[in-house]
């Protein structure tokens, strides 16, 4: 594996390799028991562990608030030293990342995860946005299943063709596949966006079948009052009278569907976001773009017929039957 990942770090655009037990969007061993230093008696923090390799922290851009990465010098590294999340500080009972530097956490079992904080990275998403971040903890181990390898975007085609090379060249007869971590991590929103395209689809028919049924309204009502709006004018009243009186009664039923979906539709929605440990409110302005959206439609759509029923010649209204 060593010489694997050395020589895939030999192309030009390759900026740092390593490898991991799992990377974002994968699962690491969870549940894992340990004790930290310091910790009362009897209680421990619930970890998940995730075995790497020497550079993992440079190669996936974590960002380190204390202490050091991994470090092939350091002898020890290899045996006993650990990094953890912030998260993981923090349930250990250590008031700051700094802190942490030099405690240990005790495994109950032989192995992981076990050993001394060396350094402690910035929190990450590990699962997405429908789980809280949790403690983690980072250890060498070697034979792990996967490489990630961090280059530069523009020469994904040249670091593929050289990956594959060096593949076949040290793994000859075993398929190799790969995958792009933002992809393979997005796959977790693609129910999520399976749906969102399902009810913006409905939702555009929902548009349109409304509309469609305002405006045939509309027509009707307008037919109805033909006299009324002869009778109207010749009163005296304007185009724009007859225009406002018309579109405001269609306006009242359709602020009263309003009234009703709004809270239905926040109530939905708030279910929906329960899903999700870190979420976006859903503030007053979503309504007011809502209903001014709804009175845009509703006023074009009735405002049309109301006009052309307003700018007809009086005579001809009356005559009408």
């Amino acid at each position: 594996e060593e010489a694997f990942t050395v020589a895939l770090a030999g192309h030009s655009a390759v900026a740092s390799v390593s490898s991991a037990g799992a990377v974002p969007g994968r699962n690491g061993w969870r549940g894992q028991i340990s004790f930290p230093e310091g910790f009362p008696e009897g209680k421990s923090v619930s970890l998940e562990y995730v075995g790497v390799d020497y550079g993992y922290v440079r190669t996936l851009g974590l960002k380190l608030v204390a202490g050091r990465d991994f470090d092939p010098t350091f002898p020890t590294d290899a045996e006993r030293a650990v990094i953890v999340n912030r998260t993981a500080a923090a349930e250990a009972g250590w008031t700051s990342p700094a802190e942490a530097i030099g405690k240990r956490f005790t495994s109950p079992g032989s192995g992981k995860p076990d050993g001394t904080v060396v350094g402690v990275v910035e929190d990450f998403h590990q699962h997405g946005l429908k789980e809280r971040i949790g403690p983690m903890m980072f250890g060498i181990r070697r034979g792990n299943g996967l490489v990630a390898v961090r280059y530069r975007a523009a020469d994904t085609a040249s670091v593929v063709s050289h990956l594959r090379r060096t593949w076949d060249r040290f793994f000859e007869g075993y398929p190799a596949s790969w995958f792009f971590v933002d992809e393979d991590f997005g796959r977790q929103y693609d129910a999520d966006r399976r749906l969102m395209r399902i009810f913006g689809t409905f939702t555009m028919l929902a548009v349109l079948v409304a509309g469609l049924g305002l405006f045939g309204l509309a027509a009707f009502t307008t037919v109805q009052r033909t006299k009324e709006i002869g009778v109207r004018k010749v009163l005296g009243a304007t185009s724009a009278d007859v225009a406002a009186l018309l579109s405001k009664e269609f306006l009242k039923p359709v602020l009263a569907a309003f009234a009703i979906a709004a809270p239905v539709g926040y109530y939905a929605m708030h279910g929906w976001l329960q899903g999700f440990a870190y979420r976006s409110g859903i503030g007053a302005g979503v309504f007011v773009a809502a209903a001014a959206l709804l009175l845009f439609v509703s006023a074009g759509t009735v405002g049309f017929q109301a006009l052309r029923a307003a700018s007809a010649d009086p005579a001809e209204s009356l005559r009408y039957e």
